[in-house]
């Protein structure tokens, strides 16, 4: 069963492909917010590639929540390569974990085209996917619904944007897609907010310590 994407799904599966297929490489970015379906946006566009893909998961959890959504386009030639799933499979389509890939890179050399899931996690200074990205040359699209990362400076600590972090992995959006829009279109529900300064602490159990804070008194409150 293949899905029927929204139209803002489609619009991001159609600039990955295009992205994919351009000559010359460059590496980009799609941000699409939290509940926005990620997941279906990978799928379609594994299955509509017809190249070798390599999707980076961060965890177990992801990885096998996006791979089920994959085999629901009945695609047989897709596998996982996690110790965390317990499986070492390389396929066409190939769902993965850095850590599992990185203890064995040249076995993943021939994988031109690669997808990152929760892309802010990647720290392109040092560490496990600076040196995939050293390995072999690659296309490279990141998904995020939070597109800074944390970055030290002489004056502290700042976020910056993905595509102006040093060294640079990301170099431009292909593609975004707002809250507000998907609020407007009834796809997300409005939030509702509460004061939590009002709530009466009382009779709130504290953890022993005399001097528990607010904060922690309301987080075993509520």
């Amino acid at each position: 069963m293949k899905f029927q994407l929204r139209d803002y799904q489609q619009n991001a599966s159609n600039a990955a492909i295009s992205h994919y297929r351009l000559k010359g490489g460059k590496n980009y970015l799609m941000v699409l917010p939290t509940g926005a379906g990620k997941s279906i946006v990978i799928a379609d566009i594994a299955a509509r590639l017809n190249e070798p893909l390599l999707v980076f998961q961060p965890n177990k959890e992801i990885l096998e929540q996006n791979f089920a959504k994959l085999q629901t386009y009945g695609i047989i030639d897709a596998g996982c390569y996690s110790a965390s799933v317990k499986r070492k499979d390389i396929c066409r389509i190939t769902f993965a974990t850095i850590k599992s890939v990185h203890n064995h890179l040249k076995e993943f050399n021939h994988f031109k085209y690669v997808l990152i899931d929760e892309c802010h996690n990647v720290n392109a200074a040092a560490g496990m996917y600076a040196d995939f990205f050293a390995a072999a040359e690659r296309r490279v699209i990141g998904l995020t619904a939070t597109p800074y990362r944390l970055c030290s400076t002489m004056n502290g600590s700042m976020l910056k944007f993905l595509t102006r972090t040093r060294p640079r992995v990301f170099s431009d959006v292909i593609y975004y897609c707002q809250v507000s829009e998907l609020l407007a279109r009834g796809f997300l529900t409005k939030l509702k907010y509460y004061d939590l300064t009002r709530i009466e602490l009382v009779n709130v159990r504290r953890n022993g310590s005399s001097d528990i804070s607010r904060d922690a008194a309301i987080m075993e409150c509520i």
